[in-house]
């Protein structure tokens, strides 16, 4: 699914890490992890991604499983990519 709309905000930056804000729409059959959790968990996501050289990691908030969201991930990545899961914790 190509981006038709990309856009960013440098809230804050220091020598070690950026907080960013972003908008970034999608065609059909989105690959973020970010429209994709929003899609399936709705308003009142809570959510961390951490990038370091070539690989993202997401923190996401939710209570429940992830399931859906890795299917639907997995189903629209790109080659040479993959998704891992893991739980950080128990409610």
């Amino acid at each position: 699914a190509p981006v038709s709309e990309y856009e960013y905000t440098i809230l804050s930056s220091n020598a070690e890490s950026r907080k960013i804000h972003w908008l970034r729409r999608e065609g059909d059959d989105p690959r973020s992890i970010p429209l994709v959790a929003a899609k399936h968990i709705g308003e009142g996501l809570i959510m961390r991604t951490e990038r370091r050289g070539n690989q993202y990691r997401w923190q996401l908030l939710i209570n429940g499983t992830v399931s859906v969201i890795h299917e639907e991930v997995s189903e629209n990545l790109r080659e040479g990519l993959s998704l891992t899961v893991e739980r950080l914790g128990t409610p």
